[in-house]
Order: C-alpha cells, then structure tokens, then sequence
C-alpha cells in the first residue's frame, strides 16, 4: 500500500466547515440513504430518488426538495473524493482489514462526520467499499 494516503487526506482533514442540511436536518440519515440506494423499479416503471423521497415524504415541498438533492449530491461526491485517496492507496476492489488500513478508514470517517455530523459512519463505509469496487476492479 502506498504512503500517499497522509498526502492525501490531510486537506480534507484540515477543513473546519461543517456543511449543514439546508432544512430537515432531522431526516438527512433516511434521505441520504433513499438518495444512495438509487432508482427502484417498480410496476414496470424507475423510480428516481427524488420520486421515492417524495412518496416516503410528502410533507417536504417541492423547493425543500430541489435543495436537498444538491445538497445530497454535493455530500456524496465530498464522501466520494474522500474516499478515493484510501482507493487509490489499496489497489483492491474491497477494503482490506489490516490494521493500518482500519486506521486510514476510521480517519475518513471522522473527515466525512465532521464535514456531515448527521452522517452514520455505516453510509461512509458503504461509499468507500463502493469506491474501491468501482476504482480497483
């Protein structure tokens, strides 16, 4: 495993803004997950994220919705190119479980957490094992 990881992480270590939900912080963690599952089909026709948000939430508006979706989109590729410097590092399509690189995968979470303190670090590790599927196979 390389040693750029360090060179890697540290900008995004060194970022202090926390990015707030821009309204219904209280429901980021299913939004975000309705959001990564992607389009469902169902009877015969996709559902998009946004379609399944709004039939789990009819109670959020249509431009409550607009700013949620960037803002999960903006969340996902912050998470992504975080997670990226562990990929390009592991040259595997899967996270190894060796010591050194549990340490390198508890600092990604923090760097996501703390940029997205709403976050469960059960979806940062899915975007990571995703990212090393998608970079490394």
């Amino acid at each position: 495993m390389s040693n750029d990881f360090a060179k890697e992480i540290e900008p995004y270590e060194s970022l202090d803004e926390e990015m707030p939900p821009p309204c219904h912080g209280e429901l980021m963690v299913p939004l975000f997950d309705i959001y990564k599952e992607g389009k469902v089909l169902s009877n015969g026709r996709f559902l998009m994220p946004v379609d399944l948000i709004r039939e789990s939430y009819p109670e959020i508006s249509e431009s409550d919705l607009g700013q949620i979706m960037e803002y999960l989109q903006s969340t996902e590729e912050f998470c992504t190119d975080v997670c990226c410097s562990l990929a390009r590092c592991c040259l595997t399509p899967y996270v190894p479980k060796t010591e050194d690189t549990k340490q390198k995968k508890t600092r990604i979470i923090r760097v996501c957490q703390k940029r997205y303190p709403w976050m469960e670090e059960e979806q940062v590790e899915d975007i990571l094992d995703s990212v090393c599927w998608l970079s490394n196979r």
